[in-house]
């Protein structure tokens, strides 16, 4: 297998969000104010986190493939339709999940101090399951658990291993507040409804069937494992455990904060990472200068596809990318 490689492209915060017409897979990556603990798993927070995902997944044309949540930060693989539905499917999802969190744990400001993290995966098989890889090894790289069926927190690895939805739960704060004005608060699961997310496959592994996708995902975690307990057997360290995990503050603050660089894409072969590389230029050009035009007061301004134009509609990619 050749490796795996990232390309970085400009400061992503500072580009306008952009999503190839050809990108199957993108992986999200949000992380709390500060790196604080506001994440810290438990079966309250992790029903909240399932049931805002399934009722974005709902909503919006985006397929989730695997969820892996940890104390301080957040991965998601989606399938989404374009970036409209990626955008109003995240914008729907931290929105819920940030009140939720302020109201569980207490905490006054903001969760998410910056937009969500956003990278394509290309079309190559190697970089789909490479990603996947990742985002199932959520716990274990960290010394956390000894395998990602142990982590406490929302993960996608038993609901792949195993092919069943996770389920978690809706709280309708909109009308629990106009019907408890002025009265008692009612009970809790009045306005509660229960959600099942279920996970869709990798892009590359659609003509699978269920059980060798099952297979698949096994052999993964075996792999997972493995490289886990060689890495700890090295530093000479035992992983922390569940427990220890849901026993920390949700307000603690790391004193060190990891720092990597961003990158936009996710390929293997050069030749790959050559054609998302131009393409994301051609439409940055095109974008800077519709921007141009428009600041300088012309009446028509042609945007490029799949982009939000600023104070403009979002412009659909020619031809529409199909729901997955």
């Amino acid at each position: 297998m050749e490796p795996v490689f990232s390309v970085l492209v400009g400061t992503m915060g500072n580009s306008p969000r952009y999503l190839s017409p050809r990108c199957p897979l993108v992986e999200v990556t949000l992380r709390t104010v500060q790196g604080r603990y506001l994440l810290k798993p438990s079966d309250e927070l992790n029903a909240i986190i399932v049931g805002a995902l399934a009722r974005a997944a709902e909503l919006y044309p985006v397929g989730v493939v695997c969820p892996a949540f940890l104390s301080n930060h957040g991965h998601l693989l989606l399938r989404p339709a374009d970036q409209e539905a990626l955008s109003g499917f995240m914008g729907h999802f931290t929105s819920k999940i940030a009140r939720e969190i302020g109201r569980l744990y207490d905490w006054p400001g903001g969760i998410f101090p910056t937009p969500y993290r956003c990278r394509e995966v290309s079309e190559e098989e190697e970089a789909q399951v490479e990603r996947l890889r990742y985002v199932l090894s959520q716990g274990v790289k960290e010394g956390l658990v000894e395998s990602p069926l142990d982590w406490p927190g929302v993960h996608g690895a038993k609901a792949l291993l195993e092919g069943k939805p996770l389920e978690g739960v809706w709280r309708d704060r909109t009308a629990e507040y106009h019907a408890c004005r002025g009265r008692p608060p009612l009970d809790s699961e009045t306005y509660e409804t229960v959600e099942a997310l279920t996970l869709k496959p990798l892009p590359c592994w659609d003509h699978l069937s269920a059980e060798e996708r099952g297979v698949r995902v096994a052999r993964l975690i075996a792999d997972i494992e493995e490289v886990g307990r060689a890495e700890r057997l090295r530093a000479g360290s035992w992983p922390k455990g569940a427990a220890a995990v849901k026993a920390m503050h949700p307000h603690h603050r790391p004193k060190v904060m990891e720092r990597r660089p961003v990158s936009r894409f996710h390929a293997v072969r050069q030749r790959v990472r050559k054609e998302l590389t131009e393409a994301y230029r051609l439409f940055l050009e095109a974008y800077r200068a519709a921007s141009k035009a428009l600041r300088s007061g012309e009446g028509k301004v042609m945007f490029p596809p799949g982009c939000f134009p600023p104070g403009l509609p979002f412009v659909p990619a020619e031809p529409v990318m199909r729901p997955p």
